[in-house]
């Protein structure tokens, strides 16, 4: 699921890194930077999401940056987060 939706960022002109330390992917437009977070139905999906959101929290600057975005990808199915 992160290479489909890196691969949408892609598509939609954005420099795309997957091999990132912190999260699944770091993206980079204009000077925006996004951090995303993916997440695919697992065997505990409240806690699977609970840790994405911890991931992507530690990432946000201590001071206001619009030039940063924070997202969460998952399933669009019953019970995927």
């Amino acid at each position: 699921m992160a290479r489909d939706f890196a691969g949408w960022l892609s598509s939609r002109g954005w420099t795309v890194v997957t091999d990132s330390d912190v999260v699944d992917i770091v993206a980079e437009k204009d000077g925006h930077l996004v951090y995303v977070e993916v997440k695919a139905a697992g065997s505990a999906p409240g806690l699977d999401v609970d840790t994405a959101i911890g991931q992507l929290v530690r990432r946000m600057p201590s001071e206001p940056d619009r030039s940063v975005s924070f997202a969460l990808v998952v399933r669009d199915e019953p019970r995927s987060v």
